[in-house]
C-alpha cells in the first residue's frame, strides 16, 4: 500500500476523468465498485501472479483524510518532510 501525504485537500475527479488520465499511462483501465469507499481500478495490462490465480493489478484511490503525525510512522516522518 502507498499512501500519499498532501498539502492540501483535492477534489476527486469523475470516473470519466480518472480512467481518460489512467489509461495513458497503464492501458486498458477498468472502474467497478462504488465511490463510497474510493475508487477502484483493475490495470488489465499489468497482472499480479500469485499462486492460484493470475489477476489484473487494482488500484484504489480514497478521499482524503486528515493526516495525523504521530499515527502515520511516527519515528521515520521528519518535521521537515512535512513542511
Amino acid at each position: 500500500m502507498i499512501q500519499l501525504l498532501m498539502k492540501e485537500k483535492y477534489e476527486m475527479p469523475s470516473n470519466e476523468r480518472f480512467i481518460e488520465i489512467l489509461s495513458k499511462h497503464l492501458g486498458k483501465v477498468e472502474q467497478y465498485g462504488s465511490r463510497k469507499a474510493g475508487v477502484k481500478f483493475a490495470a488489465h495490462d499489468y497482472i499480479s501472479e500469485m499462486k492460484d490465480a493470475s489477476i489484473p493489478v487494482t488500484l484504489m484511490i480514497s478521499d482524503c483524510e486528515e493526516f495525523v503525525r504521530d499515527f502515520i510512522f511516527p519515528d521515520i516522518i521528519s518535521q521537515d518532510q512535512l513542511s
